[in-house]
Formats: structure tokens, C-alpha cells, sequence
């Protein structure tokens, strides 16, 4: 960094823009040192000094209407009262300059690092501050309607009695920021920092507030009304109360929400609060959208969480509801299916067993049966003097054959394990009782066919909780 301007170069720049800006293009790469150089009043409309080192350097009421200062080097530089509208002061460096009453009417200041700097009665109407750092700046009594400040920082600046109207402030953080008496009417605030900053008496008629945070923030009164004449009062802590936006959880439901997955929600939320020490949490909304419902819920209290920590828990909520909700899915799935397969097995036992018990006292007049046939169960007995039932040896072959298959695919059925250890308990007791029967099982026939369509749909507990009891009671 110089600390004297190059007098050469200065003296150049002070015969006028245009043979300035003729010598910058002849001379492409030069390294402009203007620091400290006095350029008081001096008219520099439209000049080059993009890169320039300016640092320190007198612009007091000089004209820089359209100039191009863009990465320039301005830290302490004096600017008051300076003329800077439409001026390009991308990623200028303007630590602690003086813009005390200048004019950056529709400058582009996007990037630019403005910390610490004055900015006392500054007319900022429309400029673009995107990302640009504001620090601790004094914006005092400035006018800055219609400013972009989109992701700015501008932690701890003073902005009292600024003119805010129609600005565009959303994800900004001014955190700790003087915000006494400022015009905010119409603002753009959504996701906007506002933690332990001074509300007091700010005007806030028509602002977007969605998702701003207001932690700590002090606010005695405030005015809603658009002419600022109705002042709303506020004890300590109560504006926060009353318009803290609370972290909101969104689940996407694909395809839509079906009535038991709503029914179940209670019970979700319970999971997640259990999981998430100290977290509240609300169901707020449950709503169709494109391509499916969406389930939004409230954080109401986040455990003492800092904001920080209220995204990262937002983001974990999301992600662990997701996953719980999918289980879910495929559990209630599984229920269907369940219930599915159930009333196709009682259309089957309305179907076969009357046919098998008809086939038994077809073949033994002697046999009666008394009582009826339940779902899943047979009740009666069957009793006579000759009582007795005929298998044949094909009959009985193929049910031996169907019970070793059985247990030798009982491993890849899905089953718990006390349900595995009933079934084989179940199937090796058959097989003892089969091998010691004769060598007729005639009236088995259309149960053997209905239990191996049954055994192909890998429903092992189902045949195993209804079949083999049935078995049972015929053999």
C-alpha cells in the first residue's frame, strides 16, 4: 500500500476523465496509486479508477457520477458529500470511509466492505447492497427506500431514524443493529436477522416478516398503522412473544396423506420429542400440494436453542421425521397386504371346507357333523360308531412333500423369532402325526392345492395360524 499518491498518474487525472481513461486503456495492467491524493470537488464523471488504491485519499463534493471504482481501494477515504449515483463500487473496499451526506442513488455496492464506515445522511435510494458488509456503520438518518440489502451484513450498525421503506432486507443479518425509529413500511424482512436489535418505535406498516428472527430483540412500542399515528406499546419481552415466527418442520407426503397416516400424527411428533430433548413441537397444517400433502409443524420451544442451533435442529427433525414417516409407510403397506391376503383365506375357507367336509360324509355315511365352521377355525366333531376318514397314498405323499418344503425354506420366510419357533415347533409335530397315519389322506386334495398357493405367497404365518389347525381337526 503507498502511502503518497504517483504523481505522474494524479497529474494525468486532473487534466480531465477523458485523457484519463485513454491513458488507463494504453496502459493495461499499470497499477493505479492514488492514496491520500486530494480530489476535492474535483469532477471525475464516468472515470476508470477500477482497482485503484484510494487509500486515504480527499473526494470530499467530487463528482463520480457513473464511475467505475470496482475493486477499488477506498478504506478511510473521505467521500462526504460526494456524488457516487450509479457508481460501481462492486467489491470496493471501504473500510471506515466517510459518506457522511453522499449520494449513491442506484450505486452497485454488491460485495462491497463498508464496515465501520460513516454513512451519516447518506442518500442510498434503490442502491444494490447485496452481500456487502455494513458493520457497524452509521447509517443515521440515511435514506436508503428502496435499497437491496439481500444477505447483507450489517451486525451492530446504527440505523436510527433511516429511511427502510420498500427495502429488500431478506436474509440480512442485523443482529444488534439500532433500528430506533426507523421507517420499515412494506419492507422486505423474511429470514432476516433481528436477534438483540432496538425496535423501539420502528414503523412497520406492511413488512414481510416470514421466518424473520427476533431473539432478545427490544421493542417498547412500535407503529402498525400505515400513517403512523396509532403507537402500540410493549412490556419487556412481549414483542417477541407476539411475533417471533417459530421454526417451522415441513414433511412432504408423496402422492398424498391417507387417513391412518394422519390419524398417526400425534404419535410421530411424540417420537420426535423424545428423541429431541427439551423441543415442543405443534402440528400446524396439513395440506394437499403438487404431486402430493404436505405436513408442517411448529417448533414451540426449542429447548433453549440459539438460532444456529434451531437450523441444525430443523434440519435433523426433517430428516428423522422423513425416515419415520417412510417406515410407516411400508409397515401400514405390509397391514394392507395383510389384511388382503386374510380376506382372500376367509373366501377360501368359504369355499373348501364346506367342500371338504361334504367329500367326508359323502364317503362315510356313518360320519356326522354337528355345530359350523367358523373364520380360521372348524368347531363341531365328528363322531359315529365307524368314524373314521381314508387317505390315499398319493394324498398323503404330497402332504409330506409340502410340509418339507416347509422347513426347508422356513429360513427365508419373513417371520419373528417367536414366530419361527411355533412354526417349527407346529411343523415337526404334523410330521411325527403324518408319518404315523395309514396310508389314505383322500379328503386332503383341495386343501393341499390351497395351501401350497398360500405357501408360494411367502405367508408362512398365515398357514401356519390357520392351515395346520384345520389339519388338525380333519386328520
Amino acid at each position: 500500500m503507498g502511502t503518497m499518491a504517483n504523481e505522474e498518474q494524479l497529474k494525468i487525472l486532473l487534466q480531465g476523465v477523458d485523457i484519463w481513461n485513454v491513458w488507463r486503456e494504453e496502459h493495461l495492467g499499470i497499477v493505479v496509486d492514488l492514496s491520500e491524493a486530494d480530489l476535492t470537488e474535483v469532477n471525475l464523471t464516468e472515470v476508470d479508477l477500477a482497482g485503484a488504491n484510494l487509500y486515504k485519499a480527499n473526494l470530499t463534493k467530487a463528482n463520480l457520477t457513473g464511475a467505475d471504482l470496482r475493486y477499488a481501494q477506498l478504506d478511510g477515504a473521505r467521500l462526504i458529500e460526494a456524488e457516487l449515483r450509479e457508481t460501481r463500487l462492486r467489491n470496493a473496499e471501504l473500510h471506515r470511509a466517510d459518506l457522511s451526506k453522499a449520494t449513491l442513488v442506484y450505486a452497485d455496492c454488491v460485495d462491497a466492505d463498508l464496515t465501520e464506515a460513516d454513512m451519516t445522511r447518506a442518500d442510498c435510494r434503490w442502491a444494490q447492497l447485496v452481500r456487502a458488509n455494513l458493520s457497524r456503520v452509521n447509517l443515521s438518518d440515511s435514506d436508503l427506500r428502496g435499497v437491496v440489502l439481500m444477505s447483507a451484513m450489517i451486525e451492530e450498525a446504527n440505523l436510527a431514524r433511516a429511511k427502510l421503506s420498500r427495502a429488500y432486507l431478506a436474509k440480512a443479518n442485523l443482529s444488534k443493529a439500532n433500528l430506533r425509529d426507523v421507517d420499515l413500511r412494506e419492507a422486505n424482512l423474511i429470514e432476516t436477522n433481528l436477534d438483540r436489535a432496538t425496535l423501539t418505535n420502528t414503523h412497520l406498516w406492511e413488512s414481510q416478516r416470514a421466518g424473520w428472527s427476533i431473539q432478545g430483540i427490544i421493542c417498547e412500542a412500535a407503529y402498525w398503522d400505515k400513517d403512523r399515528k396509532e403507537r402500540t406499546t410493549y412490556s419487556l419481552g412481549e414483542f417477541e412473544r407476539l411475533y417471533a415466527d417459530k421454526t417451522k418442520i415441513v414433511l412432504h407426503y408423496e402422492g398424498g396423506i391417507s387417513p391412518i397416516e394422519v390419524a398417526t400424527l400425534p404419535a410421530l411428533i411424540q417420537q420426535i420429542e423424545a428423541t429431541h430433548p427439551g423441543c415442543i413441537l405443534r402440528l400446524q397444517s396439513v395440506q394437499e400440494d403438487a404431486g402430493g400433502a404436505t405436513v408442517t409443524l411448529v417448533v414451540e420451544d426449542g429447548g433453549g436453542r440459539n438460532p444456529d442451533e434451531l437450523h441444525t435442529l430443523k434440519a435433523d427433525i426433517e430428516m428423522v421425521s422423513q425416515r419415520a414417516m417412510r417406515t410407516q409407510r411400508v409397515l401400514l403397506e405390509e397391514r394392507r397386504i395383510r389384511e388382503q391376503i386374510e380376506t382372500e383365506l376367509h373366501i377360501v375357507y368359504d369355499k373348501i371346507v364346506p367342500q371338504i367336509m361334504r367329500q367326508a360324509m359323502e364317503k362315510s355315511p356313518s360320519i356326522q357333523i354337528s355345530g359350523g365352521i367358523v373364520y380360521g377355525n372348524v368347531v363341531g366333531e365328528v363322531s359315529g360308531e365307524n368314524a373314521q376318514v381314508h387317505y390315499t397314498h398319493n394324498d398323503l405323499a404330497a402332504l409330506e412333500a409340502l410340509v418339507s418344503e416347509m422347513l426347508t425354506h422356513r429360513a427365508e420366510l419373513p417371520l419373528t423369532s417367536a414366530e419361527r419357533t411355533q412354526f417349527e415347533e407346529k411343523l415337526n409335530a404334523i410330521q411325527e402325526q403324518l408319518a404315523a397315519q395309514g396310508p389314505n389322506h383322500s379328503l386332503l386334495r383341495e386343501a393341499l392345492h390351497s395351501m401350497r398357493h398360500i405357501l408360494e405367497a411367502g405367508v408362512a404365518h398365515v398357514l401356519v395360524g390357520e392351515w395346520l389347525p384345520l389339519l388338525h381337526k380333519l386328520g
